[in-house]
């Protein structure tokens, strides 16, 4: 494939490959065709994995643009040996909120403290438990805090497509949900990126993605 950065006639835009990038994963994230993007040196292979910071040109086609940085990094999200050293239950109980000594029934376990089962989601889904921690101090604020009411019906995260309802219910939804979006971004097959400033549906929509943002940060330091 040609390796040439002139394209006549086209804006281009300048994109770091990350790690497990493939060229049609990229070239569908961008929607633009595999045959016009381009990069500085190197070969760019159809088959395979592309090489971790390698700089592609791609066409600036009529298309919306994912941020120009990663919001968080690929260990923030999944699952990893960072995650694995997180005590999540030690955190929760230091942290000050309602979930420090909440405890919920499952039937497998039966009365469950909610540091358990946000753990048992983590690594049933291969996510993060700190960013599951933020997505609930985001939606109820009871990572950090006492409020007055606890959620009714068990909607820690609001009304959810399904009607799923309880701690571990709610947090595997989600886990499910980013999973679709990090492996679909992964293989080019989601292309909806998260706007600062964009608003989402259910109780998270009652707030911009920026302070969503925020709590992602602050709890996963």
């Amino acid at each position: 494939m040609p390796s040439g950065p002139n394209l006549p006639g086209s804006v281009l835009f300048r994109y770091t490959v990350q790690s497990g990038d493939s060229l049609p994963a990229v070239a569908a994230r961008f929607r633009v065709p595999a045959g016009q993007i381009r990069t500085f040196s190197g070969r760019l292979f159809a088959t395979g994995f592309l090489s971790p910071g390698q700089t592609l040109l791609i066409p600036a086609n009529a298309m919306e643009w994912p941020a120009a940085r990663h919001l968080l990094p690929d260990d923030e999200v999944v699952y990893g040996p960072n995650a694995a050293a997180f005590d999540l239950g030690a955190y929760l109980r230091q942290a000050g909120g309602i979930l420090g000594t909440w405890h919920e029934y499952l039937p497998s376990t039966e009365m469950t403290p909610a540091a358990d089962i946000s753990e048992r989601v983590a690594l049933e889904n291969s996510i993060n438990p700190r960013l599951l921690l933020a997505l609930l101090e985001y939606s109820c604020s009871c990572v950090l805090e006492k409020p007055a009411k606890t959620p009714q019906d068990g909607l820690w995260l609001g009304t959810l497509p399904g009607g799923y309802r309880g701690l571990y219910g709610q947090l595997s939804w989600a886990a499910n949900q980013l999973s679709v979006g990090y492996y679909g971004r992964r293989n080019g097959t989601f292309a909806a990126p998260l706007r600062p400033g964009a608003r989402v549906k259910g109780r998270l929509g009652s707030r911009e993605t920026g302070s969503l943002l925020g709590d992602v940060k602050r709890l996963t330091r």
